[in-house]
């Protein structure tokens, strides 16, 4: 059980900072995380039940009961052709509607149902052109019947008696449509906050505008009709309806809900039920109920702040979010909230919080371009202690882990990983003993670059990075402070560069998918999970060889981390609740669901082969159904445990002087001396501050 904290304001505050006034706890008191509904694209919310729509082609309607902690879920059957394709859903005054594409979308029927019965069609629409109807994005009706449609930022709006069209324009994308004493509004997303408009034929008024960045606004029913319930990405706002006045926010992750897709709350017995789409690849509705506690209640955890790199439109990948909405639920010293530093300017702003002292508690270290530099200043914290009394420390993969060892501290923690490694064509394959950079080098001059190289497209800059991604130990010396660009060896390495740039075929810009693996002398592979390696054997066949990048003395693989990365601010006053949750990320849980979602090999040693087990087998193109074998197994796991590997990133300091400077010599601006000298002068400069 878990409170919700709730701060609700005085109205016509505007602008003005939140002030406390009472407090509104809910306890969630029952949640369904795997209900039979599978993949839902949409529910709405009516006085007695919900119902919900799934992405499945001509799946039935499901209506999902209030009232019981089983919520009762009924089939409906909405189809009268197999030809017929259900859009979307509404609620409106006691009845559901279902927009249904007929006639290769000529025709679009509106059908009614009412609890208990059966769909009845209202209104049939006919498309004016041949090209068919545009379904929208928002569909609703009315009280008195009359058929709302939304595409982009335009409505359509059929009359009840007589079906003539009307047309609106708004300021931003439509959400939600509301029946309210005033007629028929609006709910706005734009560019800066969200809007209420109301609708009046085709006259348009905005009421009030909230400014606050907002995304995928829904709305949760209502019983109170002064109010709204709204979410925003991981927002659950309280509106005065009247004015606009934002009452109250909380973050539903600290509820332990996620990605709602619609609500009910009802005052009278201050329930609330929120209906969340599920993680994982069959994404099950969950349904959760809340309950309405005495004011008073506040939430005497400790806050966590998690600073993520994500963008506006997701703020943190989902295996993050899940850890954190299970972290919320679970903990009970400490709780979660989320601070996006989705652009450049973000970033600066972190950067300045960093120097100030006020930074999040964790970092997301997903993009770890900045990883060396923040160690070298003192912001992340070694979280080598930490592991070395952890119950996983036996079960860790070090051999990966410690790619992102700097003087003998770790400062991030990479709960799955993946790894960079390259097949060399079959033409060329069987000619190869060792792999060094001597041994591409043949390759290359046996070649004479009819082959592309690395997926480098021809740039220069794109093979370099590949290249010195190996070999950054050969340059750059951090312990000592001290860089070797000029030197023979880097200065051959830009020559080979340019000349591949000079070399590059002008018909590789009109390749194919497959014309690309054809014409590649060593491709790029990215290993997530075994089904990688499985789907290259139609190209190199099974058990096939894979290599790393070529170094003068052989060869190294990459580690790349996965979205799930993170490490502790050196600033935080709070370092071991932040550990406790970085912690969390190693449980069975959370290494098997990311890997089955968003890709990853588990840094746990129990784990690894048991996950990549459960994955298989895996089914090509052609329907051929095939699992790795022990040999194929071994390929991997020799690279994962026992060959040398190196960060798959450079430092984003180090890379912007080197790309800098060797664009001026690739172009020809330049020799390659005057290069490498400016090169070692800048990247000394870096390494000494």
């Amino acid at each position: 059980m878990m409170l919700l904290v709730i701060f609700v304001l005085p109205a016509g505050c505007g602008d003005k900072d939140l002030v406390e006034v009472e407090t509104m706890s809910f306890e969630q008191y029952y949640l369904q995380e795997k209900s039979e509904i599978c993949v839902p694209e949409q529910v709405v919310c009516g006085t007695e039940c919900a119902w919900a729509i799934t992405t499945g082609k001509n799946d039935v309607i499901y209506q999902v009961a209030y009232g019981n902690e089983s919520p009762e879920v009924k089939e409906i059957t909405w189809q009268q052709d197999e030809a017929e394709h259900l859009i979307s859903i509404a609620y409106e005054n006691g009845k559901l509607y279902a927009m249904v594409r007929m006639d290769e979308g000529k025709t679009l029927e509106i059908r009614y149902y009412r609890l208990g019965g059966e769909f009845e069609t209202y209104r049939a629409i006919e498309a004016e052109a041949e090209q068919g109807l545009a379904v929208g994005t928002l569909f609703w009706v009315d009280a008195e019947k009359n058929v709302y449609i939304a595409e982009g930022n335009a409505v359509t709006r059929f009359d009840a008696g007589t079906g003539e069209k009307t047309g609106i324009t708004l300021d931003g994308t439509p959400c939600v449509f509301l029946e309210t004493e005033n007629g028929v509004e609006c709910l706005v997303e734009e560019s800066d906050g969200i809007g209420l408009y109301g609708i009046e034929g085709k006259n348009v008024k905005k009421r009030w505008k909230i400014k606050k960045a907002v995304r995928n606004v829904k709305t949760v029913r209502n019983s109170d009709a002064e109010t709204l319930f709204l979410v925003s990405g991981s927002a659950l706002m309280l509106v005065d309806r009247a004015t606009g006045t934002l009452l109250a926010e909380t973050d539903l992750l600290l509820m332990g809900a996620h990605d709602v897709l619609a609500g009910n709350y009802e005052t009278e017995d201050s329930t609330l039920w929120l209906f969340q789409k599920g993680n994982g690849t069959e994404g099950r509705l969950e349904i959760s109920q809340f309950e309405r506690k005495e004011a008073g209640t506040e939430e005497r955890r400790i806050q966590l702040v998690y600073g993520t790199m994500g963008t506006i439109n997701e703020d943190v990948d989902d295996s993050i979010k899940a850890a954190i909405m299970q972290f919320n639920q679970e903990n009970k010293n400490y709780y979660i909230t989320i601070k996006n530093y989705h652009d450049d300017v973000d970033l600066r702003r972190l950067h300045a919080e960093f120097a100030s002292g006020n930074a999040p508690d964790i970092l997301d270290l997903t993009y770890s371009f900045y990883y060396e530099s923040y160690v070298q200043n003192g912001y992340l914290t070694d979280l080598r202690p930490y592991l070395e009394r952890s119950d996983y420390k036996d079960d860790i993969i070090w051999n990966v882990l410690d790619t992102y060892q700097i003087d003998g501290g770790l400062y991030l923690l990479a709960p799955q990983f993946s790894i960079t490694a390259m097949a060399v064509h079959p033409e060329y394959a069987a000619e190869i003993e060792t792999w060094n950079m001597q041994t591409f080098r043949t390759l290359l001059e046996e070649n004479q670059w009819e082959k592309d190289v690395w997926q480098g497209y021809g740039e220069a800059e794109r093979l370099l990075y590949k290249m010195l991604t190996g070999r950054q130990s050969e340059f750059i010396d951090r312990e000592n402070e001290t860089a070797a660009f000029e030197t023979e060896e880097f200065m051959k390495l830009l020559e080979l560069c340019k000349s591949y740039q000079e070399s590059y075929r002008e018909d590789a810009y009109e390749w194919t998918s497959e014309d690309l693996i054809q014409n590649e002398l060593c491709m790029p592979l990215i290993f997530e999970d075994v089904g990688t390696y499985l789907s290259g054997t139609e190209f190199y066949g099974r058990e096939y060889a894979l290599y790393g990048y070529p170094t003068e003395q052989g060869q190294v693989y990459g580690v790349d981390v996965c979205p799930d990365c993170c490490g502790i601010y050196a600033g935080s006053p709070n370092k071991e609740g932040a550990w406790e949750f970085i912690e969390s990320l190693l449980e069975e849980s959370h290494q098997k669901w990311h890997t089955g979602v968003n890709k990853g090999f588990p840094i746990r040693k129990s784990l690894l082969r048991e996950v990549q087990e459960e994955w298989q087998p895996i089914t090509f193109s052609n329907g051929e159904k095939v699992s790795m074998t022990e040999a194929e197994y071994e390929i991997l796991e020799t690279i994962i445990y026992e060959e040398n590997l190196v960060r798959d990133t450079i430092d984003k300091n180090v890379w912007n002087v080197i790309e800098e400077e060797a664009a001026s010599y690739f172009a020809g601006d330049k020799s390659v001396e005057e290069a490498v000298g400016l090169i070692q002068r800048r990247i000394e400069l870096i390494l000494s501050e």
